[in-house]
């Protein structure tokens, strides 16, 4: 955030640097913006930042970074935090992950051998020819998602040994036994949330949107990325198990946020489950990240109001960087095909 539209960071974009979702209601997600103007959810929230502040006549101006990775888990999101999130000095950062360390295998009583288990999808002759001949007609596809669910798949047999010293309901948040990678979660978000708060800035959490529940059904050829999603990374367990696991997750995030103080976003409380709104059991679709950012712009802008009001944001620049201190311009490497052919020559 920054007051009068000062130009704080060339090195990231022309504009000032207020909001970073690190990743990063009602039904209506606000006006749209221009096309091509925003496609993540830190450009949406953003965009509707600045059009409420022009609506307020606040004199800031409101810019996101999106600092996230494909399938890093906490420790990758502490590390980027420190070399390349704090040096743009934000005055706030947005936690939101929670699936990449979400594994349920120490739970299960019995290993997949002993459960006779087979990845085998098992479905009947006519269910079978129509969604083969999906692949080919768009007018198959629309009979088969008018006609046709899929239903959770057949799971083994197993039972999820719940560790006999935690509290589903109010988890010791110290406990070393908490499922999962949770201790290791909790001892990267205390990491963060101690380095940003001595940078000045403040940390907020978010519970994270898994579509999953006992009994999902959807459909073969629109969902289809959402069946394929939980059979390639879940396929042993079953749907009430993983949404047991994701709510515990988010109940012991809401725990820390309260125990330390954080803002905490509820998208997972707030989000429809609808899988028009995903493209697999956790990411989302255009629409969805519309919803998404709508969901926390609602959460922000009750803390930024009472921070403008305190004066305590946009905080003033420390230093003017014109490159990022760790984020190196790419080099320049040779064209090795054209090289290979003028010695072929």
């Amino acid at each position: 955030m920054s007051k009068g539209g000062k130009k704080i960071y060339n090195w990231i974009r022309e504009g000032p640097t207020k909001v970073v979702p690190i990743n990063c209601p009602e039904w209506t997600t606000g006006p749209a913006p221009p096309p091509g103007r925003a496609t993540q959810i830190n450009q949406l929230a953003e965009y509707w930042l600045n059009l409420w502040a022009d609506k307020h006549g606040l004199d800031v101006q409101f810019d996101g970074i999106n600092a996230g990775r494909e399938g890093i888990g906490s420790a990758n999101i502490a590390a980027i935090v420190s070399s390349e999130v704090l040096p743009a000095e934000p005055d706030l950062v947005v936690y939101y992950e929670g699936a990449n360390q979400l594994n349920l295998d120490d739970l299960r009583s019995t290993t997949l051998a002993d459960s006779g288990y087979v990845d085998v999808e098992e479905i009947g002759v006519f269910r079978r020819a129509l969604i083969f001949c999906g692949s080919y007609s768009v007018l198959a596809r629309r009979v088969a998602d008018l006609l046709l669910e899929v239903a959770e798949p057949n799971r083994p047999s197993y039972t999820l040994q719940w560790p006999s010293d935690v509290d589903e309901q109010t988890p010791d948040l110290a406990s070393p036994d908490l499922p999962s990678s949770l201790p290791q979660i909790l001892h990267d978000l205390k990491s963060i949330q101690h380095n940003v708060e001595n940078d000045g800035a403040e940390l907020a959490l978010g519970s994270f949107v898994w579509l999953v529940h006992d009994g999902m059904r959807v459909t073969p050829f629109r969902h289809r990325w959402i069946t394929a999603f939980y059979r390639s990374r879940y396929g042993p367990y079953r749907y009430a198990d993983i949404r047991r696991l994701a709510d515990f997750q988010n109940l012991v995030f809401r725990r820390f946020a309260e125990t330390n103080g954080l803002l905490f976003i509820d998208l997972a409380g707030k989000f429809p489950h609808d899988p028009d709104f995903f493209i697999d059991g956790i990411h989302f679709n255009g629409l969805g990240i519309r919803i998404q950012a709508w969901i926390v712009l609602q959460a922000l802008i009750p803390r930024i109001t009472e921070k403008l009001v305190t004066g305590e944001w946009p905080r003033p620049d420390r230093v003017t960087l014109e490159e990022h201190p760790y984020i190196r311009p790419s080099r320049v490497v040779a064209n090795v095909c054209e090289e290979l052919e003028q010695e072929s020559k």
